[in-house]
């Protein structure tokens, strides 16, 4: 299988009206995984990458998140992880879906309209996430994509 990125969209602040996080120990879980079973995979985390993101003033908030809509939808795979609706990860999954970028949802929220307008698998839960990896489902899905007249 040819160089794939992940980038591990997901939520940060989601409805909080100051500037703390949610946690993030998902953003390891999905790591550690995919290190595991996708050995060569690049992955692209956006806390990593900008860790203090939430101090930052607005221009470089805008140019930031401009960036990373722009990175998420130039991947091979978004993987969202949301236990409540993000502004952010909806429009990353926007972009994706429109650029032909497969997504992974997890949430335990499937009736909301844009995890059904964009998403290409619903996950309930990080377990069964890291079931759907270690089962090959992924790999099959990435594969399917690198096909020539594949569906996707």
């Amino acid at each position: 299988m040819d160089s794939i990125t992940v980038f591990i969209g997901g939520i940060i602040q989601g409805s909080r009206n100051d500037t703390s996080v949610h946690p993030q120990d998902y953003r390891e879980r999905f790591k550690t995984v995919l290190k595991e079973r996708c050995p060569g995979w690049t992955i692209v985390d956006p806390v990593e990458m900008y860790p203090d993101s939430t101090s930052y003033d607005s221009t470089t908030s805008i140019e930031t998140f401009a960036l990373l809509v722009e990175t998420a939808a130039r991947s091979d795979l978004l993987i969202a992880y949301l236990p409540e609706a993000s502004m952010g990860t909806a429009i990353e999954m926007w972009e994706c879906k429109r650029a032909g970028v497969p997504i992974i949802c997890i949430t335990q929220m499937p009736g909301n309209w844009t995890i059904q307008a964009t998403a290409t698998a619903v996950l309930s839960s990080l377990e069964e996430f890291e079931s759907f990896v270690e089962n090959g489902s992924l790999q099959e899905l990435i594969a399917a994509r690198q096909t020539p007249n594949a569906e996707t």
